[in-house]
């Protein structure tokens, strides 16, 4: 969950932690300068990154790709691609600015899909069951690929 919102910054209060300080204070300097003294908060909460590492969520979605592609002759980077494409309708999410729009390509418009280093374990569950589901599909076994995976 996320709240975002812009606001003077003379309407909020806020005690940061030391090593933040300074930065703060440069932050409502330049916005007094440059903005009319406007900031924008994001406050969300924290999430779980994705498992890596051996038997992790991240050995698991690189190594089914590994295997789609070698038995299809595809690219790795297309199918992982389109079975993100495809996770969405499980919830997998897309790249989102800081104001809560979506991020879109400058190529071809459509929206951004968050890479894995972004997305939490929950999210990385959704593209591991769309990769299940492809792979059964395609009559693909997948190897090593079990219910044995750390989230």
């Amino acid at each position: 969950m996320k709240v975002v919102w812009t606001t003077p910054r003379d309407r909020i209060a806020l005690i940061p932690p030391q090593e933040f300080k300074e930065k703060l204070l440069a932050l409502y300097a330049h916005a007094d300068k440059a903005r009319n003294g406007y900031i924008t908060i994001t406050i969300e909460t924290v999430r779980k990154a994705r498992s890596v590492g051996y038997k992790s969520q991240n050995h698991a979605i690189n190594g089914a790709i590994r295997q789609i592609a070698e038995y299809t002759g595809e690219e790795a980077e297309k199918i992982k691609t389109f079975l993100k494409g495809k996770a969405v309708r499980r919830g997998y999410p897309y790249k989102m600015k800081s104001n809560g729009d979506y991020v879109y390509s400058v190529f071809d418009g459509k929206k951004i899909l968050k890479s894995e280093t972004e997305i939490s374990s929950v999210e990385a569950g959704y593209l591991i069951e769309e990769i299940r589901q492809e792979a059964a599909e395609l009559n693909i076994r997948l190897m090593g690929f079990n219910d044995d995976i750390s989230y």
